[in-house]
């Protein structure tokens, strides 16, 4: 079954200091040992324009790739 990973679990993982890293790791971690596909869609990984957890343009394509 695919999953969609909303992109809060993509910038927690993104952002070594987040204090949610590990829980997120772990859940992509779980369903990727379960043979789930993961999934994402090309709006997420635009930068933000706003807020501190936005990335830049290059960082989020090299990211991406």
């Amino acid at each position: 079954m695919p999953y969609l990973v909303d992109t809060n679990v993509l910038v927690r993982l993104a952002h070594r200091v987040d204090p949610q890293r590990a829980v997120a790791w772990q859940a992509v971690r779980t369903l990727w040992d379960q043979g789930e596909r993961l999934c994402y869609t090309s709006q997420i990984l635009g930068p933000v324009e706003r807020g501190e957890l936005g990335l830049a343009a290059i960082r989020t394509a090299s990211s991406a790739a």
